[in-house]
């Protein structure tokens, strides 16, 4: 580069001398700011106490909202619901969507979350006929275009009165988002404690306290209704005298209630089973089931077994073996996610918990928690290593101390960029923090460095930090705006899924302009402070 530029750029100090007369005005404010030192140090921490008090209002979040232009919308009916009965109510819902929403959805696709086989269920296969999913796909431009966010408040007024139904709705998140496993609702509080009766109870005083929060959305709880199921209980101790174990007994009611596979075909480029089966049967052709002993001798099974209708769980959820039950909910545009968290604890705060039951937030808001954690602790290791960088190579440990005021200056930037965005903070964003530590510091490096070499040759404090400025001002402002005009593209969040990449430029972008706005007045001004405060101390 020095060889090619020597080539390309030969010009005189007259024409340089000139150019840097445009400059004049930064000169005399230069100069102003070091004859009244206090004042701009107050003002540049003043500075920075605005922008920590402005940090509550910003809000943080996760993972930046962004979807890829779906809505899910899963029904839910009477446990035990046929499934004729889901069909039908699906074909109301596909109706009123249409009425709602007309032209802007542009696919639409239903299903029942069925089993295959409907007849003999065993535990954890259970027959979900009594829900049903509806996945929207909107439209994502043109005129039609219609943002989830907007279809779910649209669609709530005509799907809230669904008789013996209920609707629920969800954005689908982008795959990048599914890839890193933050579907869950962004708040989840787990209710942990060792009865499942007592659990189910206060998940639904959450559920109802969620519920005065106007900015969420979708609230439900796990502690669904309850499938009806019959329950068969043999007498062990009977069966064993008559030589039948429950493996016998259990295959018996199976193959009444299932049928047997006797052979198989080849169809449609698949074996299919063939399978025989009874007819279906009611409780009491079911309780008097002839059942045959090894000896020969036949029995019923009303002999060694009872029969008994009930209302099963459909989920028991464990978090280090005890019982949990989940509230969960989704958020509004209004509103960020450490907003309605502090919001939510508010809430649950005024929930009174049995003695062995506790609260637990958990969902995206336990891994923003998590992420902040270890990228903060990213941060601060990135800044002790530049520091440990510049004190080896200035010799000195107050130097890069100066230098390291650049990132509280550029800390203000990210905050007000992110305030006048409207945009909370993220991941993403203290990504762009991490990145922000290495670059911000360039200018004062160039800067500091300058100065010191000037003084070497024998130039006074005052001259040399007027002469560095003035000789370093270009090429600070020039490599500063290449980086700013290169993100800029993504600041502005261009394309499907830009809001996701959008923070991390931003906090670069806004970083760098007040870091290197600030750096060529508070920077200068410092060095000359630390220099006065070493020499008087000498």
């Amino acid at each position: 580069m020095p060889a090619v530029a020597a080539r390309l750029f030969k010009q005189d100090s007259v024409a340089f001398n000139r150019h840097r007369l445009q400059i004049g005005w930064y000169d005399r404010f230069l100069a102003w700011g070091l004859d009244h030192k206090i004042i701009v140090v107050g003002l540049a921490i003043g500075m920075l106490a605005g922008a920590i008090s402005l940090i509550p209002i910003v809000g943080t979040e996760f993972i930046p909202r962004s979807s890829e232009n779906q809505v899910q919308i899963d029904l839910e009916l009477a446990p035990g619901t046929p499934l004729d009965h889901t069909e039908a109510v699906i074909e109301g819902v596909e109706t009123r969507i249409h009425e709602a929403l007309g032209s802007r959805v542009r696919h639409q696709f239903s299903t029942a979350n069925v089993t295959a086989n409907r007849n003999f269920m065993l535990a954890g296969n259970q027959d979900q006929a009594h829900q049903a999913t509806i996945t929207l796909l909107l439209q994502s431009e043109g005129p039609d275009r219609l943002p989830p966010e907007t279809a779910i408040r649209l669609l709530e007024p005509h799907l809230n009165d669904l008789p013996g139904s209920t609707a629920t709705f969800r954005i689908r998140e982008t795959s990048l988002q599914q890839t890193i496993g933050i579907e869950e609702a962004p708040i989840a509080i787990e209710i942990r404690g060792p009865d499942l009766t007592i659990l189910e109870s206060l998940g639904e005083q959450v559920r109802m306290a969620l519920e005065q929060v106007p900015e969420l959305h979708t609230i439900e709880s796990s502690a669904r209704r309850g499938h009806p199921e019959v329950n068969l209980r043999i007498d062990r101790v009977l069966a064993a005298s008559f030589g039948l174990d429950l493996q016998q007994i259990g295959q018996r009611v199976k193959e009444r209630l299932e049928g047997d596979v006797v052979s198989d075909f080849f169809s449609v480029g698949e074996d299919r089973d063939i399978r025989v089966a009874f007819p279906k049967v009611g409780m009491e052709e079911l309780i008097n089931l002839p059942i045959e002993t090894s000896s020969g001798v036949k029995l019923r099974l009303r002999d060694v077994a009872t029969l008994e209708e009930g209302i099963g769980p459909t989920t028991i959820q464990r978090h280090n073996q005890a019982r949990i039950v989940t509230v969960s909910a989704y958020l509004n545009d209004e509103v960020t996610l450490s907003q309605a968290v502090a919001r939510v604890n508010r809430l649950t705060e005024a929930v009174l918990l049995p003695a062995g039951y506790q609260f637990h937030v958990s969902g995206a808001e336990e891994n923003r928690q998590a992420s902040f954690g270890q990228l903060q602790f990213a941060l601060i290791l990135s800044i002790i290593l530049v520091y440990m960088v510049m004190a080896s190579l200035f010799e000195s440990l107050v130097h890069p101390f100066t230098i390291l005021l650049t990132l509280p200056l550029a800390g203000v930037g990210v905050v007000f960029a992110f305030f006048l965005a409207g945009v909370p903070f993220s991941v993403m964003a203290l990504i762009g923090m991490v990145m922000l530590g290495g670059i911000a510091v360039n200018d004062s490096i160039v800067l500091v460095d300058y100065i010191n070499r000037l003084r070497i040759t024998g130039v006074g404090l005052r001259e040399a930090v007027i002469r560095s400025t003035q000789d370093r001002l270009r090429p600070i402002l020039m490599t500063s705006m290449t980086t700013i005009l290169a993100l800029l593209p993504l600041a502005i969040g261009l394309g499907e899924g830009a809001r996701l990449r959008a923070p991390m430029a931003l906090a670069v972008i806004g970083g760098l302009v007040t870091s290197t706005l600030l750096t060529l007045v508070v920077i200068p001004v410092v060095y000359e402070l630390m220099e006065g405060l070493r020499k008087d101390r000498r």
